[in-house]
């Protein structure tokens, strides 16, 4: 961010410097007529009759020459009724001075005095020289001398139509004055000296030219007065100009000091101060200046507004007032603008969209400080801002233009296209600092905020991200002319709240909803070249449907990726978070030691250890492991343990339905000890016996099911989790241990309160059935069963074991001994067994028969 300031360029001192035109017009008429007093007795003592050989008189006082009055010709005129009137022709005055040595000369064509009337009047035209008094301006301590003759240097006035009235004590003409002091000129319509008042009034049309401080100087004005025993000079409607610069004022009054410098300056009504296209408005100004008639102090009140029409960089800004202080070369050193004080730049120099890159500042009160910048060879030092202070209801606001894979902060929508970001800072108290760019001009480099801070970054793709927090120091960019400054680092502590918004995808339908996430920290430290925003202290981030907590979080903003570290919790809320409602929607939580979060694609990681691994839960149903990884698009869900060998642990929730006759497994033929017909069937007990009554149920209600192994995947669509490697089962009425394992969830209804926590791959739900398989072995007490495969079925709490040809299922029981068959049906232990087919035995050519063997407990009758 570059704010230019206008006021800098500004030289506040015009008007004072054009003063000093106007005094020397006051010298010469108020010196004139202070010594014409004097000469005006000689005038009527010496040509009562006319003169013909000339006349040459001198005055003395004390043995020094007061003037010298010589005249060509001269004598009384007649015919001018009861007037007496003298001439003089050729008229040459010389008045010395009294102290200094001065000589003032005056000359005339013709002079008339009237006695009667008591007036002097030039009948031609009056050339005045005047010796430059001591400290003119203020600019000499001894009287000035040419460069070249070392002669006095003169003010020379030259008019018409001088009239003096004695009884008025008023010297004046309406002809043009015209006066010259060196390389300074000017002019004016009328002229007017009361003695009496001791005021010099300059009538119409007054202008004013020359040089101060090497620079070009003119002033016009409709009017201006002197009033010697004020020391003050007015001027009416008057403008200023220097090279570039300008300064008006409807009034405009400077304070003289003895030695004729300017020591204040007062523009009222409609103040305006501008160069080039930058300009400053206000109502009232007032200035005070050196000796040397250099500006030191100024203050600008009543609506100050700044404006610069530049094409390139336009700037508009206000406040109630503006206070600047000065250095001794008369550059800013210091300004203050109080009451909504503001200032707002477009930078269209820089790479970006047609409306330019904005770059704003407004608060209460705005202060600035200045220094010296570096001088370009053979130019002079510029001020260059180097401290902001912004007090109360501070906003900073900047443009940036993308450079296509450049870092940028927050999700910037098309891949490699540019994109516009916006950064707004917010604070009760801002404070910048800045650096000299390759420009030459001021680059912002440091901010840093207090109270209620807020940082906001928006991006043309729509994303969006607004942090709030106690304090803020942020680092911005320079020398990025090309694509405006960045956020280069931030820091944000205190209460930190983040609320982020993705932009949407290139090819995102109209009407797709964007995820909010909102993230709370202690401390928020942002990194610009990696675009990674770190949390700490109580992090956590959430959206609609995940929230999470650690240490740390460090969200990767161009991908909406996160890491997490440290006691990491996660909790995804079912049915869109509405945790509460009428479906019981469950939960689901993750703890783990870190995590790793992508958002494009949906996945993530959670990771511990073996001996702490990472856990996940839903309800009565877990899985621990130490890693875990979920896949949102494909609703899967892998958990896999740290070493070689080790295991991951899980527990589902498994239900018993009501008593269903029909769902129970028939019967088929078994080998018998004994040989039958093909194709008969013939039951081990008689009709109406147990054995021929459907198998046992259990109740209705729930059991737990606790599965270990060497890893499981969860498939969220199927509803299957499959385990492999050292599986073992317990917990639903036996112990089972395979070598793999399949766990066939309870089907979700469609949009019931589980859809959410399965479509991001959590197992979640109950057990409807398991099947196991690859050495099966099964142990109930007072049992033990073998096999190649095991299903379980929750609905009834029946198992169906299997075999194979060469090794079928096998349960031996501590009473009834062993039983094998093509397939065992049983429940828990003290259920029926259902042995269905005779085992295969090489060559065997037996027919099948239908056996049932019932085990009871021991003690059942």
């Amino acid at each position: 961010m570059r704010l230019g300031v206008s006021v800098k360029r500004l030289r506040w001192g015009l008007l004072a410097s054009a003063t000093l035109l106007v005094v020397l017009v006051a010298v010469f008429l108020g010196y004139g007529h202070y010594r014409m007093r004097d000469i005006e007795k000689t005038i009527r003592d010496r040509v009562k009759q006319r003169i013909n050989e000339g006349l040459t008189y001198s005055d003395s006082v004390g043995g020094k020459i007061n003037y010298t009055l010589h005249a060509d010709s001269g004598g009384e005129v007649t015919g001018r009724g009861t007037d007496k009137v003298y001439v003089l022709h050729g008229v040459k005055l010389d008045l010395y001075g009294r102290t200094d040595g001065s000589v003032d000369h005056v000359y005339g064509k013709e002079f008339e005095y009237n006695s009667t009337a008591g007036t002097i009047e030039a009948l031609g035209d009056v050339d005045m020289d005047i010796e430059a008094p001591t400290s003119v301006g203020g600019h000499n301590t001894k009287p000035a001398r040419d460069a070249e003759s070392g002669a006095p240097e003169v003010i020379h006035v030259k008019t018409s139509g001088l009239i003096y009235v004695k009884h008025l004590g008023v010297a004046a003409t309406k002809e043009r004055v015209e006066f010259s002091y060196g390389a300074m000129h000017g002019s004016s319509q009328g002229a007017e000296f009361d003695n009496g008042r001791d005021v010099l009034r300059l009538l119409a049309q007054v202008e004013a030219s020359g040089e101060e401080h090497g620079q070009p100087l003119h002033l016009t004005a409709s009017k201006a007065d002197y009033d010697r025993t004020s020391n003050m000079a007015t001027f009416e409607n008057a403008v200023v100009n220097s090279g570039e610069r300008t300064a008006r004022a409807d009034h405009a009054m400077t304070y003289l000091r003895h030695d004729s410098s300017v020591e204040r300056l007062e523009g009222t009504g409609s103040v305006v101060l501008s160069q080039g296209t930058r300009q400053v408005n206000a109502s009232r100004l007032d200035a005070t200046f050196t000796t040397a008639s250099v500006v030191e102090w100024m203050k600008l009140t009543g609506g100050v507004t700044l404006l610069d029409s530049n094409a390139q960089r336009p700037i508009h800004g206000g406040s109630r007032e503006a206070e600047v202080k000065f250095d001794a070369k008369g550059s800013p050193a210091k300004i203050v603008a109080t009451g909504g004080a503001n200032v707002a730049e477009i930078d269209h120099r820089a790479a970006g969209p047609a409306q330019g890159l904005r770059r704003t500042l407004s608060g209460e009160q705005i202060t600035m400080n200045f220094v010296l910048g570096a001088a370009a060879k053979g130019a002079k030092p510029k001020s260059i801002l180097r401290e902001l202070h912004v007090a109360s209801g501070a906003k900073a606001l900047g443009d940036s233009w993308s450079v296509p894979g450049a870092a940028l902060g927050i999700s910037t929508g098309t891949k490699g296209a540019p994109v516009l970001k916006t950064s707004q800072v917010a604070a009760d108290d801002l404070a910048g600092e800045f650096v000299e760019g390759l420009r030459g001009e001021a680059e912002l480099k440091t901010l840093h905020g207090k109270g209620h801070t807020q940082l906001q970054q928006n991006t043309s793709a729509g994303a969006e991200q607004v942090s709030t927090g106690d304090a803020l120091e942020a680092m911005l960019t320079t020398g990025g002319t090309a694509t405006g400054s960045r956020i280069e680092s931030a820091l944000q502590t205190g209460h930190v709240t983040i609320h982020s918004k993705p932009a949407l995808k290139a090819d995102a339908k109209p009407g797709t909803k964007v995820d909010v996430t909102t993230a709370t920290a202690e401390r928020a430290n942002y990194d610009g070249a990696t675009g990674k925003l770190r949390l700490t202290g109580n992090a956590q981030v959430n959206d609609e449907t995940t929230e999470m907590s650690a240490t740390s979080i460090v969200v990767d903003q161009p991908t909406g990726n996160a890491e997490a570290e440290g006691n990491v919790v996660a909790t995804v809320l079912g049915n869109g978070g509405q945790s509460g409602d009428a479906a019981g929607a469950q939960v689901t939580h993750v703890m783990s030691a870190s995590a790793k979060l992508q958002h494009a694609a949906k996945l993530a990681e959670f990771h511990g250890t073996d001996a702490q691994p990472a856990k996940l839960w839903q309800g009565a149903s877990q899985v621990q492991a130490a890693n875990l990884f979920l896949d949102g698009d494909k609703h899967t869900m892998a958990a896999r343990p740290e070493a070689s060998g080790a295991l991951i642990h899980a527990v589902f929730a498994g239900a018993n339905a009501a008593p269903n006759p029909a769902a129970a497994p028939k019967p088929v033929a078994v080998a018998a000890s004994k040989p039958v017909e093909k194709g008969a069937e013939r039951a081990s007990k008689r009709p109406g016996s147990p054995a021929e009554k459907p198998p046992e149920e259990k109740s209705a209600g729930r059991s737990v099911a606790r599965v270990s192994a060497q890893k499981m995947d969860y498939a969220g669509l199927e509803r299957e989790a499959t385990f492999q490697g050292a599986v073992r089962i317990d917990g639903i009425s036996g112990d089972a241990t395979s070598q793999r394992a399949v766990l066939f969830l309870t089907p979700v209804a469609k949009g019931g309160a589980s859809m959410a926590a399965a479509h991001l791959g959590v197992a979640s739900g109950t057990v409807d059935h398991i099947v196991l398989s690859g050495d099966v072995q099964l142990e109930q007490p007072r049992r033990h069963a073998t096999g190649e495969t095991l299903l379980y079925t929750a609905a009834t709490g029946r198992y169906v074991l299997t075999g194979t040809p060469t090794h079928p299922p096998r349960a031996v029981d501590a009473q009834q001994g062993t039983v094998t068959g093509t397939s065992l049906t049983f429940g828990d232990s003290g259920s029926t067994i259902i042995v269905a087919g005779e085992p295969a035995m090489p060559k065997s050519k037996g027919t099948r028969v239908r056996t049932e063997t019932e085990v009871r407990p021991e003690g059942k009758k």
